[in-house]
């Protein structure tokens, strides 16, 4: 899966302009459904699930912006349409055409997403920013070992295992056993030394490193932000380069740009003069100004 930049606020807004999901049609022809409506799916884990698929989805673009990123030739993952492979398309739409595939919509993605969120188990993991670290990477391709490593950290038993349903149980009671933050931390750490162990095998994935390195970053600080941690996410920025915040930048929305950028601005060692304050002062006021227009 490559990375595909583009404006987080973009996304957000074709998101929420999605109708409701339709009632589950009768099976046909052999087509999966496991998209659709069922009666064991809450209002509660619908909102979750799109909260996740926000903040996952919103790092991921078309098959037209895939096609046009050259760098994408040597994308393992192969052809790639809203983060979805063909592979995975193939998977869920088991008689989906190519064509399909490359014509595939936000809301045709957002289904197939959905039937993932269950698969990974997201919505069995207590803590949301321990959810959001292991879903995404789970999205991206984990690894076993990695996980493990990342289990060892917080004392947890290596028990981690995933099969054609996901992870196991034994994966998901040691996630949910260990200190959230600390979790947090051991996933971030390990996915990160997991691109540096993938690329020192796969030298062709170089290309992709900064992307991914990136995705990783984005992830840790939403984790942080939606566990409580806002203003120590807004430290660690404002101690990266003006080149990296920006980046960075690109791929949150402006209100969690703007959460950032309040935490950093009344949060010890920051500072309304710091460089992050200064570099997102004019995308928070933006969001206030569009929610005020609201």
């Amino acid at each position: 899966m490559s990375t595909l930049h583009h404006d987080a606020d973009l996304f957000l807004d074709d998101l929420l302009a999605l109708r409701p999901r339709r009632p589950r049609p009768s099976a046909r022809d052999g087509e999966s459904h496991q998209d659709e409506e069922d009666t064991a799916w809450t209002a509660e884990q619908e909102q979750a699930f799109r909260e996740w698929w926000k903040k996952i989805g919103g790092f991921e673009g078309s098959f037209d912006q895939w096609q046009a990123n050259a760098a994408n030739r040597a994308d393992r993952g192969g052809e790639t349409n809203w983060g979805i492979t063909w592979t995975t398309y193939q998977n869920i739409r088991r008689n989906g055409t190519r064509d399909q595939f490359r014509a595939m919509t936000l809301e045709d993605a957002m289904g197939i997403a959905r039937v993932l969120y269950r698969l990974y188990k997201v919505d069995q993991i207590r803590n949301p920013g321990v959810g959001l670290l292991f879903a995404d990477w789970q999205w991206g391709g984990v690894s076993t070992t990695a996980v493990n490593r990342a289990l060892a950290r917080v004392g947890q038993p290596q028990v981690a295992r995933f099969t054609a349903t996901g992870p196991d149980q034994a994966t998901i009671d040691a996630l949910n056993a260990a200190d959230p933050q600390q979790m947090i931390a051991a996933l971030d750490a390990e996915r990160l030394q997991a691109i540096q162990d993938d690329i020192a095998r796969n030298p062709a994935q170089a290309v992709f490193e900064k992307g991914w390195r990136r995705r990783v970053v984005i992830r840790w600080v939403q984790a942080k932000m939606i566990t409580g941690h806002t203003a120590y996410a807004a430290r660690w920025l404002n101690g990266q380069s003006k080149e990296e915040i920006n980046a960075l930048m690109g791929h949150l929305t402006r209100e969690e740009i703007a959460a950032l950028h309040d935490a950093a601005v009344a949060g010890p060692g920051v500072g309304p003069e710091s460089q992050f304050a200064r570099l997102t002062k004019a995308r928070r006021d933006a969001w206030v100004a569009r929610a005020a227009a609201r």
